[in-house]
């Protein structure tokens, strides 16, 4: 009997680590189809967006809030190039992930990178002082995932 709740415990918890990689997998795989869904947009559009329902991604079933993790769009402040900041926060505080979308300031140029990490900067306007470099950066607690020039 102890031997089969031990199996069973075991079981369960890599099930539960199972899910976990497939929750943290999502949270990236979205993050990187908004920074695509946001280029596509600013072609059509001529601008960028800080609603997720503006970038027409039903087909994703994305909404604000999973069980795991919070998603938000926050463009930079004026006078930056044009830049959206797409965060999904994971509500376990266990592994974040940051999607930066910036246009270059000639042409139809832009470039993405996405950043992952266990923290992220308390207001993405603390990330916009660094904004003006040739390209975009991590900020300090998150490390670089992928990086993409459009």
């Amino acid at each position: 009997m102890r031997c089969l709740f031990s199996l069973g415990l075991v079981v369960f918890l890599l099930l539960s680590c199972s899910a976990r990689d497939e929750e943290t997998e999502r949270a990236r795989e979205a993050v990187t189809l908004i920074c695509r869904s946001q280029v596509a947009f600013y072609v059509e559009k001529g601008r960028l967006t800080d609603r997720l329902s503006e970038l027409r991604i039903e087909w994703l079933n994305l909404s604000q809030t999973t069980p795991h993790y919070t998603y938000s769009i926050q463009l930079l402040p004026l006078g930056s190039p044009q830049t959206a900041v797409t965060l999904a926060v994971d509500k376990r505080d266990r592994l974040h992930f940051m999607g930066i979308v910036r246009k270059q300031q000639e042409g139809h140029q832009f470039q993405t990178i996405i950043c992952q990490g266990k923290t992220l900067p308390s207001r993405v306007e603390e990330f916009s002082a660094h904004s003006t470099a040739p390209r975009p950066d991590c900020p300090a607690g998150l490390q670089l995932a992928a990086s993409v020039i459009n």
